[in-house]
């Protein structure tokens, strides 16, 4: 008696991991910040950036959200353009920050990600 419960949890437990598994993979967008250096201006920081689409479906809108720092003073948050990427597409880019004053020790983080999965009924 108490095998046959353990089989069915076991079987439960199995079937919840290959659905938990399939729908994560489902939509995975990596993303690097390749370079931060002087912009054009005196006071621009160019960031480039990369973005992958590494799952399933297509990542419709995909857009990531930049702060530049000087140091460890937090100055500006950027969204990047937002772009469709198919499975397995990359692209790369570049968001120029403009300030008021030269940024010293210009550095980059990504704080956000984001996409449209409207397609999704």
């Amino acid at each position: 008696m108490h095998i046959r419960k353990l089989a069915r949890i076991a079987l439960l437990a199995i079937v919840v991991a290959a659905v938990a598994l399939s729908c994560s993979l489902d939509y995975l967008l990596d993303f690097e910040i390749l370079d931060v250096s002087a912009g054009f201006g005196p006071n621009d920081v160019d960031v480039e950036y990369t973005l992958h689409n590494a799952g399933s479906r297509t990542l419709y809108d995909a857009t990531i959200h930049i702060l530049v720092s000087d140091g460890t003073i937090p100055l500006l948050e950027l969204p990047t353009p937002s772009v469709d990427l198919y499975i397995g597409e990359t692209v790369t880019g570049t968001l120029t920050f403009t300030f008021s004053v030269p940024v010293a020790d210009p550095r980059a983080i990504v704080v956000g990600a984001g996409w449209n999965d409207a397609d999704d009924f």
